[in-house]
């Protein structure tokens, strides 16, 4: 079980998404041949938008409002839910105290915002690879994942039977996991169900219905439609490509 719990801990982060919040379309074009982008261009869509998975890292241009822009930063670094998605500021005509102001702010990088494309891309991605981008679940949360996990088979297993597994009420229960994740505890169970069958599609040597069915869905379709919906792929597609990366590698 703590394999399995290690494992969903890592796909809670989708390495190839991130949340990029400006105005202007200026940042997400340079990142958007290697990423996926959430975009946001006002607080309550950026906070809206940091739900699991979690993108690996977020990305604000202060080219306007900025003073807006640079508390919805400091606020993103404090939340629980994001605290630990590194951050990225990008300042226009960048100087020394907009980099202090930007570190202060809890920024793992300052960029100017005519970064090239080149440039930019390398800076998200060792920003995330030394960052060991994580979300680390509190032990309230690691007792729902391994009691979705031990349930995940029966399609029946919802909020009901979770929160009388965990002896509390079903609006404790809806509270403490949306505080910690950003989800009602029904869709945060769906994203267990669907990081464990992406795990297992990873791991090869099994059909996606039997997969399907593994992880608690007697519908094909519906899981098919599920998986997409959350990490942008069939799972047909999803299980070729990783067939492809092994006989390449």
């Amino acid at each position: 079980m703590t394999d399995n719990l290690s494992n969903l801990n890592i796909l809670r982060v989708d390495k190839s998404r991130l949340l990029v919040i400006e105005g202007r379309p200026v940042i997400a074009p340079k990142v958007s041949d290697k990423y996926s982008t959430l975009l946001a261009d006002n607080r309550k869509a950026a906070i809206e938008a940091i739900k699991t998975p979690f993108p690996a890292a977020i990305l604000i241009s202060l080219a306007s409002n900025r003073k807006a822009m640079l508390a919805l930063g400091e606020y993103l670094k404090k939340s629980p839910i994001s605290r630990n998605i590194p951050l990225i500021l990008l300042f226009p005509d960048i100087t020394e105290a907009d980099e202090v102001v930007g570190f202060k702010a809890g920024a793992a990088e300052v960029l100017p915002l005519n970064v090239s494309e080149e440039l930019l891309n390398l800076k998200v991605s060792k920003t995330i690879e030394i960052c060991s981008q994580v979300v680390r679940p509190s032990p309230f949360l690691q007792k729902v994942d391994q009691t979705v996990l031990m349930n995940i088979e029966f399609e029946n297993f919802g909020v009901i039977e979770l929160a009388k597994m965990l002896h509390m009420d079903r609006k404790t229960l809806f509270l403490k996991v949306k505080r910690e994740t950003g989800l009602p505890p029904q869709d945060y169970i769906k994203i267990l169900r669907l990081s464990r069958a992406k795990l297992l599609l990873r791991e090869g040597g099994v059909q996606v219905a039997d997969v399907a069915f593994k992880v608690g869905y007697n519908d094909l379709s519906y899981f098919s439609k599920c998986f997409k919906e959350c990490f942008g792929i069939l799972p047909s597609r999803y299980t070729r490509k990783f067939r492809l990366k092994k006989t390449t590698n």
